[in-house]
């Protein structure tokens, strides 16, 4: 599936000796980061906080098939 927006362009593929990547993920920024997390948390998806950087603010939580995603917002 191939997901394009304002500011984004995500391929994603399956294979078929699929396992979940658990540790290595991509990294979406995003405006409305509060939003998401309580979009995220009412639709029923792990959200895990990630230690915020300077002016960086981050959690991960996991797509439907288990692999890590991390969003972030400046």
């Amino acid at each position: 599936v191939w997901l394009t927006g304002e500011a984004l362009n995500l391929h994603l593929g399956v294979q078929q000796h699929f396992e979940p990547a658990t540790q290595a993920h991509p990294a979406i920024m995003v405006r409305d980061y509060d939003d998401l997390i309580a979009r995220l948390d009412a639709a029923g998806f792990e959200v895990r906080r990630a230690g915020d950087l300077p002016d960086l603010h981050r959690f991960h939580t996991d797509d439907p098939f288990g692999n890590r995603i991390e969003f972030i917002s400046f």
